[in-house]
């Protein structure tokens, strides 16, 4: 929802098997679809956690209590650094491997002549 806080997490508590429940209070009293999702975020690497609302598009709008049941799962950015580390790896082979495949290349062409 835009890139202001409208509220904040008043409680946190476990609930049924084991997932997160979150309460939240919208401080500017702005109305959110029935079919809004909510996502975790995390601001740069080591800063605060929040919570995205990305707003659907019904007419219907959550009133107080109401739940948002259309979850995101968070990404956890040592694991997206360490996925994107080992794809270029595969593209970049490390100096020792170019250099004994360039041996191996010379060979080749020694024992072809």
């Amino acid at each position: 929802m835009g890139s202001g806080a409208i509220g904040e997490v008043t409680k946190l508590t476990l609930g049924d098997s084991y997932s997160a429940v979150v309460l939240l209070r919208n401080d500017h009293k702005i109305q959110l679809p029935n079919d809004t999702t909510a996502a975790f975020h995390t601001d740069g690497f080591f800063c605060r956690k929040y919570i995205a609302l990305e707003p659907g598009g019904n007419e219907e709008y959550l009133a107080t209590g109401d739940e948002i049941t259309m979850i995101q799962d968070s990404v956890v950015v040592q694991d997206l650094l360490e996925l994107i580390i080992g794809e270029a790896k595969s593209f970049f082979p490390p100096p020792a491997t170019k250099m004994k495949a360039a041996k191996l290349k010379k060979n080749c062409r020694r024992n072809l002549k």
